[in-house]
């Protein structure tokens, strides 16, 4: 086994946790021991950082060098930052979506309720939409007041 000089970090522990304090080395995930104080903290971490670092030679797996603990942190908190504005960007992009479905929605509503409450003409005669002549099979069905009139074809003997 080669030696290895990795940072390491130590942090009390909140007392719902149960107090005491953390140690861990920021390059090797999963490399962490507790203790009642900093100095136990710190020594219960070198028994682990060893059986850390013959596991991960047992397996085959490299071993990050010391020193990039930091910037594994960095890249991490920079993809944390993109990730949480552009959820934030997300949710105001569907907010504005809601809003204008909500109003769109409204003005259908309403639009519909005018319609129901203005009554519906309906005439109908029998003419060729393109010649304008009486043949079978042709109905032109206009409505008011919503615009263009509707073409229906049916059999007709």
């Amino acid at each position: 086994m080669s030696e290895h000089i990795y940072e390491v970090v130590v942090a009390p522990l909140h007392e719902e946790m149960g107090g005491g304090y953390i140690a861990y080395v920021p390059e090797l995930f999963g490399c962490i021991s507790d203790g009642e104080s900093q100095t136990e903290a710190l020594e219960n971490l070198q028994d682990a950082l060893k059986c850390w670092l013959e596991a991960n030679e047992e397996r085959g797996l490299e071993t990050p060098q010391p020193g990039t603990g930091r910037q594994m942190v960095a890249d991490n908190q920079r993809e944390l930052e993109e990730y949480s504005e552009q959820r934030e960007k997300l949710i105001r992009t569907q907010k504005e979506l809601i809003e204008k479905l909500q109003e769109r929605y409204d003005q259908l509503v309403s639009h519909e309720k005018e319609r129901a409450l203005s009554g519906w003409h309906v005439s109908a005669s029998f003419e060729h939409p393109a010649t304008s002549r009486r043949p079978q099979g042709f109905i032109k069905v206009q409505t008011a007041p919503v615009g263009p009139a509707d073409v229906l074809h049916f059999p007709h003997d």
